[in-house]
């Protein structure tokens, strides 16, 4: 370090950033993130002293039923399966048939109290307002992208997360 408590030449913070003190604190970054979180995936599972987090899927089919895989290797317990084309679905109902099955998102997350997190992976038009019918009933979201369709349909997805106190992130898997 050096007297103003910088880390000297190339540092993430310095003006002068290097692409080697760019990729140096990239690294500190990812390094940090990895830490926290068990996989690139969805990472909502943030632990109870109760046991694992009960994850909940909106969307079932095509690349929600990529998510329901990961967070169950993750440890999560598949709590509920929601999609409204049975067809799109149909492999991730038969792969968790104890659990409860549902085409009605918001009767899902009426009748079952103990989810902890809900992924949404539905068509983009309705990321918001299942996103947000979650997070109203305390629930933390992992929501594929795009997470809305509007700037205002975002504002309130912030405000509600706010409000509700629940964590949130948007799946991007470019």
């Amino acid at each position: 370090r050096d007297d103003s408590g910088m880390h000297g030449k190339g540092h993430i913070m310095d003006k002068h950033l290097t692409r080697r003190g760019f990729l140096l604190g990239s690294l500190v970054t990812l390094g940090g993130c990895s830490t926290l979180t068990r996989s690139a995936g969805p990472n909502i599972l943030v632990r109870k002293a109760a046991g694992p987090v009960r994850v909940a899927a909106i969307g079932c089919g095509g690349m929600g039923k990529n998510d329901v895989v990961g967070v169950e290797r993750d440890g999560a317990v598949i709590a509920a399966l929601c999609d409204v084309d049975a067809h799109m679905a149909s492999e991730a109902f038969d792969w968790y048939p104890q659990v409860p099955h549902y085409t009605d998102y918001r009767e899902m997350l009426d009748n079952e109290a103990d989810i902890d997190a809900v992924m949404v992976s539905t068509p983009d038009h309705t990321h918001a307002p299942a996103a947000l019918y979650a997070m109203a009933k305390g629930k933390h979201v992992y929501v594929q992208k795009p997470l809305t369709t509007t700037i205002y349909e975002a504002r309130m997805l912030r405000a509600a997360a706010r409000k509700h106190r629940v964590a949130t992130q948007m799946g991007n898997q470019g």
